[in-house]
C-alpha cells in the first residue's frame, strides 16, 4: 500500500512539473545573443523555431534568418530545445535596434526632466540661487537632449550605408 501512494504522489508531481515546465517556457519574441559553433555571436530577435530550424531578425538591421539548431553553441542549443515550435512567421518590417531603443527611452526621461526643471523656474519660488542652478541644470539637460537626437540621428544614417 505505501508503494501505491510513492508511485500516485510520484506521478502527481511528475505531472505537475510537465504542466509547469510549459508555463515556464519563453514566448516569441525573444531577444537573445546566439553563439555558433565557432564562437561569434550576434544579437537577434527569435521569432519562432520549426523542424530544427530557428527563425531570428538581426537586431541591428531587422534582416530575417533561418538558423539550423546544430550550427549554434552548446548552451544556444539547449535554450533553443526549450522553445516551443511555431510556424515560420511573416516577416516583420522594421525592428528597431536596441541602441536606437535605449536612446529614445532616455530622451523620454530627459524630456521629462527639462519640463520638472522648467515649472519650477517659472514657479517663481525659487530663491536667486537655486534659480540660477535650476537655468544651469536646464542648460545642461538641453545639452543632453541634442547629443543624444545627434547620437540617434548619427547612427541612423550610419545604418543606412
Amino acid at each position: 500500500m505505501k508503494l501505491l501512494k510513492l508511485l500516485f504522489i510520484a506521478f502527481v508531481i511528475a505531472g505537475i512539473g510537465f504542466l509547469a515546465f510549459d508555463f515556464i517556457r519563453p514566448s516569441y519574441p525573444v531577444t537573445k545573443s546566439l553563439e555558433n559553433l565557432e564562437g561569434r555571436s550576434t544579437n537577434f530577435l527569435i521569432q519562432g523555431k520549426e523542424n530544427g530550424i530557428v527563425f531570428v531578425d538581426r537586431v541591428p538591421g531587422g534582416e530575417r534568418f533561418e538558423i539550423p539548431i546544430e550550427n549554434l553553441s552548446l548552451k544556444d542549443r539547449i535554450f533553443c530545445s526549450f522553445l516551443r515550435e511555431s510556424p515560420a512567421p511573416k516577416i516583420v518590417a522594421n525592428v528597431e535596434d536596441t541602441y536606437v531603443t535605449t536612446r529614445r527611452k532616455a530622451l523620454v526621461e530627459l524630456r521629462k526632466k527639462e519640463k520638472v526643471i522648467r515649472d519650477e523656474i517659472n514657479s517663481n519660488t525659487l530663491n536667486d540661487l537655486l534659480h540660477q542652478n535650476r537655468i544651469e541644470q536646464l542648460n545642461r539637460v538641453g545639452e543632453e537632449i541634442r547629443e543624444l537626437e545627434l547620437a540617434i540621428k548619427t547612427y541612423d544614417y550610419r545604418m543606412k550605408k
